[in-house]
């Protein structure tokens, strides 16, 4: 498991039963926000500057961190680019998703035919992506992405 999935999940919780939920400490809260805030200063880099932006010491600098102390967050590069590129498309699946689920099938076409829900889902999905990809489009300017 890497470093930053053990930061969000529940690890580490003393004498919690099978079953039983505690709420993440105040640690593990902070833990989780600057996670989150390393991921969303190296998506900006990459989107202003593009990917030989998106260093280690770039994203510190912009934090007010030194370069090793993402280390306590990440284990490589490598890494953080992992949780970079699977946060765009977890978004992306989201909005897509969303759209799909608020389909509907044709109006004249009777209730159980399962082609026009699934054209309509399709045709959901496919706007979507376009108005995504439109919405987000400084993300893949000049071949950054």
């Amino acid at each position: 498991m890497t470093q930053a999935v053990e930061a969000t999940g529940n690890g580490g919780v003393a004498g919690a039963g099978p079953g039983a939920v505690s709420p993440p400490s105040r640690r593990d809260r902070l833990r989780a926000a600057t996670i989150e805030e390393i991921i969303q200063t190296a998506r900006r880099l990459l989107v202003e500057s593009g990917p030989e932006a998106v260093s280690l010491r770039a994203i510190a600098r912009e934090m007010g961190m030194t370069a090793p102390g993402l280390y306590r967050y990440f284990g490589s590069h490598e890494e953080l680019t992992r949780h970079v590129i699977a946060g765009i498309f977890t978004e992306l699946a989201q909005d897509i998703h969303r759209a799909m689920q608020a389909a509907a099938g044709p109006a004249e076409e009777p209730p159980d035919d399962v082609t026009g829900k699934l054209t309509a889902k399709m045709v959901a999905a496919c706007r979507e992506f376009r108005r995504w990809a439109l919405n987000h489009k400084e993300d893949y300017l000049k071949g950054r992405c």
